[in-house]
C-alpha cells in the first residue's frame, strides 16, 4: 500500500487527465473492490504457498492500475503506466 497508492494518487492528480474525475477516496474504494476480487485461490493466490507474496504483489499492482487509473484519457493512461514500472523496476516494459 505504502508502495503504491499514495504516490500513484499524487501522480496522477498532478499529471493525467481524466475523461471521468474520481476523488482520492473513490479510486481507493475501487482498489480495494478489485483487489479483494482478483486476489483469490481461483486466480492462484493461496496463503502459504510458494509464490504467495510475489502473486499478492502482482495482483495488489494490477488493481492500483485499474482502478486509480480507471477515468483517465489514453494519454493519462501511459503516463501512469510509465509512473508504475518506474516505482517497481520488476515489471515487464
Amino acid at each position: 500500500v505504502d508502495k503504491y497508492v499514495g504516490k500513484v494518487l499524487e501522480f496522477k492528480q498532478a499529471n493525467v487527465t481524466e475523461m471521468l474525475p474520481l476523488s482520492p477516496l473513490a479510486c481507493v474504494v475501487s482498489l480495494t473492490k478489485l483487489f479483494d476480487a482478483v486476489a483469490t485461490k481461483a486466480h492462484g493466490v493461496v496463503p502459504n504457498s510458494e509464490g504467495f507474496g510475489k502473486l499478492l504483489d502482482m495482483w495488489f499492482t494490477y488493481s492500483v492500475a485499474w482502478s486509480i487509473g480507471a477515468g483517465a484519457d489514453e494519454a493519462g493512461r501511459k503516463k501512469l503506466d510509465a509512473y508504475i514500472r518506474e516505482i517497481d523496476a520488476q515489471l515487464p516494459g
